[in-house]
């Protein structure tokens, strides 16, 4: 940003600008302060908190402001509300109400508590799913526009997706797929044709216990971060849950679909495999390109799990 940024990281035109919205102003807590990516402040006003969240990258501040005027009102009352909408040459942002809670991941509930919660967000992503169907797949700006390459048919974006993932993983720069890995992600870009006929729906890849906020009494209380959200695939948003916190707890697997109303492993269990092929391969590309050899055995995990007798199936 061209910006120089003030002693609490905001740069100083979206400072003014928030001053215009807010008035006077209190910054209560810097929650990125370290981020390369994005920014969020918690700030006192004198009409009650608010968060400002900065993108530095205009691919995601599109979507989200999207999200926020056509899809939120799927998690109602559970998300925060959008104020306003920030954008000039180098700096883009946006101005939320503040809804009160911890993310799950962070704290330590009772089971019973936390499929509670997992079945809460099922039914609350089968509102978002339930809402209305795209003219295209990928992320929209926030006039609705289509980003980039404009994909109609669920196959071909699908198979555009697995390619890029599959061209990476040859690269030169990675070569980290091992030669099991390989036939697996072989077998998911000859076999994409499973996602024929699927609708373009709105999708959250970041609906997970990091962003599912609990209140002090460790009831459901609210959805953050819908940077993530376009128009895809349905069994595409789940594959995060699918990789990272279902295969620990099954109990919270059922719940979740419990509440969203469908059991898509069995219901559609080919697109299953064939997304989290995808996830499990782009897990394997980014730690190795992080040196995060963690992730690398994560993503390798999912996929020895399908490829022993179906087992995750």
């Amino acid at each position: 940003m061209n910006d120089e940024k003030g002693d609490d990281g905001i740069p100083p035109g979206l400072a003014k600008w928030l001053k215009s919205r807010v008035g006077q102003y209190q910054v209560v807590s810097n929650y990125r302060r370290h981020s390369e990516r994005t920014g969020v402040w918690r700030v006192r006003t004198g009409v009650g908190m608010r968060f400002l969240k900065i993108h530095k990258e205009k691919r995601k501040w599109h979507p989200e402001v999207y999200a926020y005027e056509n899809w939120a009102s799927a998690y109602e009352p559970h998300v925060p509300q959008l104020i306003a909408a920030y954008e000039d040459l180098d700096t883009q942002g946006i101005l939320l109400s503040e809804i009160e809670g911890i993310p799950l991941r962070d704290v330590d509930l009772p089971e019973e508590q936390v499929l509670s919660v997992y079945e809460t967000a099922g039914r609350l992503a089968r509102n978002l799913h339930s809402l209305e169907v795209g003219s295209f797949f990928g992320l929209p700006h926030c006039d609705g526009s289509p980003q980039g390459e404009e994909y109609t048919d669920a196959v071909a974006y699908m198979t555009h997706d697995l390619e890029r993932w599959a061209n990476l993983a040859k690269a030169d720069k990675f070569n980290c797929l091992r030669a099991d890995e390989m036939e697996l992600a072989r077998w998911a870009h000859e076999n994409v044709d499973v996602y024929s006929g699927e609708p373009a729906i709105p999708i959250n890849n970041d609906y997970t216990p990091g962003n599912w906020l609990v209140s002090g009494k460790g009831e459901f209380a609210g959805v953050i971060d819908l940077e993530c959200m376009q128009w895809g695939v349905r069994v595409d948003s789940f594959a995060m849950l699918w990789h990272r916190y279902f295969p620990g707890s099954p109990e919270a697997e059922k719940a979740f679909f419990r509440g969203y109303g469908m059991n898509l492993k069995k219901e559609k269990p080919d697109q299953v495999r064939n997304v989290l092929t995808k996830i499990g391969v782009a897990e394997i590309i980014w730690g190795s390109e992080h040196a995060a050899p963690g992730l690398v055995e994560r993503g390798r995990a999912t996929l020895r799990g399908l490829m022993s007798c179906g087992e995750m199936l």
